[in-house]
């Protein structure tokens, strides 16, 4: 049975964030379930997201990425932004065409922790919180997940909207602790279990996971956007204005 067994704010840097956090989230069958997923697409058969296109070679010199690390395992399982039509749709119709595109093209499995994640609170089951995309982080022994905010001003207005970040964990690990800096410098910071959960709004507050000592740390993250607060134009046949594509 899921338990929200915290609820806090924190002053973000940009604007104010919100941290939900869930022991048990999934119920045993539901859980044995999402964990065999997530372990069958990291036992090394599928392609990993490692280097991110965060180097590139100019005047024959690779160049770094300013704050990014060369190492990033994670996979995408989804994201909607790199689907052509979703920059046909409008804040009125993209909540019907994301339900339908995602159960199309979706693993079941990741159908069902979409459910189960668009069920809790702050979501309470609204489908105009759109599973904007889902990713699986990778977090071996001796790796962390830099400061960072959750954050993409061509698809929201990062000044007065945010994302929601849900992210399932599906094992514990020594280390890897999730934290959270407020702009007085006050720290958040959680040490989750196998089958915990926690939602932010990770568009105004950095927040990062600490150093994994021991193990793998897995989790299934989904970024969740209002379908308000996105940033859509409708088909460009559509428009008073033509524009000149080619």
């Amino acid at each position: 049975m899921s338990k929200l067994i915290l609820q806090t704010e924190l002053e973000g840097m940009y604007l104010p964030s919100k941290i939900w956090v869930y022991n048990d989230f999934l119920d045993e069958d539901t859980r044995i379930c999402i964990d065999n997923y997530i372990k069958h697409r990291t036992n090394g058969k599928w392609k990993q997201n490692i280097n991110e296109k965060r180097s590139f070679v100019f005047q024959g010199q690779n160049i770094k990425l300013c704050g990014l690390s060369d190492y990033r395992a994670y996979q995408i399982l989804w994201s909607l932004s790199q689907i052509p039509e979703y920059f046909h749709q409008t804040n009125d119709t993209i909540a019907d065409w994301s339900e339908e595109y995602l159960n199309k093209n979706l693993d079941p499995v990741c159908r069902l922790m979409i459910q189960s994640a668009r069920n809790a609170a702050p979501f309470n089951g609204d489908k105009n919180w759109i599973p904007f995309r889902g990713i699986i982080n990778i977090l071996p022994a001796g790796e962390n997940l830099e400061a960072h905010l959750d954050a993409d001003d061509q698809v929201i207005d990062t000044e007065i909207n945010q994302v929601h970040s849900f992210t399932y964990y599906s094992n514990g690990a020594n280390g890897g602790d999730f934290w959270a800096h407020d702009k007085y410098d006050e720290e958040f910071r959680y040490s989750p279990n196998a089958n915990d959960a926690l939602i932010i709004q990770g568009t105004g507050t950095y927040h990062g996971v600490s150093k994994v000592k021991e193990n793998t740390r897995l989790c299934m993250t989904i970024r969740f956007i209002h379908a308000d607060d996105l940033i859509l134009h409708g088909h460009p046949d559509k428009f008073l204005w033509k524009p000149n594509l080619e």
